[in-house]
Order: C-alpha cells, then structure tokens, then sequence
C-alpha cells in the first residue's frame, strides 16, 4: 500500500464529506425549507446529517493513523 497515496484519498473524502455536510447543514438552518417541507423529508436529511458525521470521523480517525 502507498501510504502518501493513501493519505491523499482519505484528504480528498473528507473534503468531500465536509462539503456534503455544509450543505446539508444550510438545508437545515433554511427556515423555509424546514417551514415548506414534507416531515419525511426533513427526517431524511437529519439521518444523513447524522450518518455522514459518523462517516467523516472515521475518514479522520484513519487519516490521523496514518500520519503518525
């Protein structure tokens, strides 16, 4: 394995995790768009709020393993 190589991959998933999230998170904080949308909807993007934090520490917990 090409551990620099393999330390790009992870940088580049948790730039794109990060990016997931932010919008996301503007979703969320949109008054509107909580105020107009169907409960299931709201519901669904909460879960993958929440999954991809779980996913994004894990990017983070394995890129810090392999910068030590």
């Amino acid at each position: 394995i090409d551990i620099d190589q393999e330390i790009k991959r992870l940088k580049k998933q948790v730039e794109d995790m990060n990016g997931r999230l932010n919008a996301i998170s503007k979703k969320l904080e949109n008054k509107n768009f909580v105020d107009r949308a169907p409960k299931e909807i709201i519901e669904h993007e909460r879960k993958k709020f929440k999954d991809y934090n779980q996913q994004l520490e894990k990017l983070e917990i394995n890129l810090q393993s392999l910068n030590k």
